[in-house]
């Protein structure tokens, strides 16, 4: 699933794969559960090119970029 600046999404409880792909600027990711405010990932901010395994609860997701940051961004759902 490719995300979009600042566009929630809706995530089920899992490991989730990620990857971001930046060309300038930066990228973030907060979640959001039961329709309360979003609370951002710790350590999940990134501007250079990154992977790695997400474990979220069932919530709303998002992708924050910062910049000039083009970013494609993929989650996967491990175990499925």
């Amino acid at each position: 699933m490719i995300l979009s600046n600042n566009i929630p999404v809706d995530i089920t409880a899992g490991d989730h794969v990620f990857s971001v792909l930046i060309s300038s600027g930066t990228v973030s990711f907060e979640f959001s559960i039961d329709n309360l405010a979003f609370n951002p990932i710790e350590d999940a901010s990134y501007s250079a090119d990154a992977s790695g395994v997400l474990s979220l609860p069932s919530c709303k997701f998002k992708a924050l970029i910062t910049g000039s940051a083009d970013v494609a961004l993929r989650i996967q759902k491990l175990n499925v």
